[in-house]
């Protein structure tokens, strides 16, 4: 377990993310629904845990949940909704109204149908192509008293360049692309060290 304890939630973009991670990971585990962090939030908490000042912050936070159905997925929002957090016009964002932390709740598994989540009260559809490969080698954090699981940085780079090829004009991809690849040496140094010496040169 990767324990980031020296590092504070005000180099993530805003101080009350902490606040949040612990709500909706209490939540999770209490309905035992596997959750992970995607996005440039994971990319910021992996790269200040390595010591690397992250080039780009983000004002809201992606949880990717692993849920059967449109009803179970309904059912989640509904109990946030109790806990504090407002529905928006996005299908899949929540507001939490207390600190004003926008968050993207973003369904997979079992609910998706050949990649695609269709929400069925707006015209909105999700790709979820990754997700669950991605689930598989998440990260567990410790901090603070939560638990929480983020992408690993090759899940990161796989679900960027997924969403880069769907929406092309999302410049902000490449951006997370690039800045994954700069850093990924020091990033990955040890393995580098220990496995490939030849290609340090």
């Amino acid at each position: 377990m990767i324990n980031i304890s020296g590092i504070t939630y005000k180099e993530l973009a805003s101080p009350h993310f902490g606040e949040v991670f612990s709500l909706i990971e209490g939540i999770c585990k209490k309905q035992k629904i596997p959750v992970y962090i995607i996005g440039a939030h994971a990319k910021i908490i992996l790269l200040l845990e390595k010591g690397i000042k992250p080039g780009r912050g983000t004002k809201d936070i992606d949880f990717a949940i692993m849920i059967p159905d449109i009803v179970s997925y309904n059912s989640f929002l509904a109990i946030l909704e109790k806990a504090g957090f407002r529905k928006t016009s996005e299908a899949y964002r929540v507001i939490y109204d207390k600190t004003d932390t926008v968050i993207d709740i973003l369904p997979f598994g079992q609910i998706g149908e050949e990649g695609t989540v269709k929400f069925t009260d707006r015209k909105t559809e999700l790709s979820v192509v990754g997700m669950e490969e991605v689930l598989e080698g998440a990260v567990e954090i410790k901090h603070e008293g939560f638990n929480v699981k983020v992408a690993p940085l090759a899940g990161i780079m796989i679900l960027k360049l997924i969403s880069w090829k769907e929406k092309p004009y999302r410049t902000k991809d490449l951006d997370d692309i690039h800045e994954i690849i700069r850093h990924f040496f020091e990033f990955s140094k040890d393995n580098f060290y220990k496995n490939h010496l030849y290609l340090i040169d």
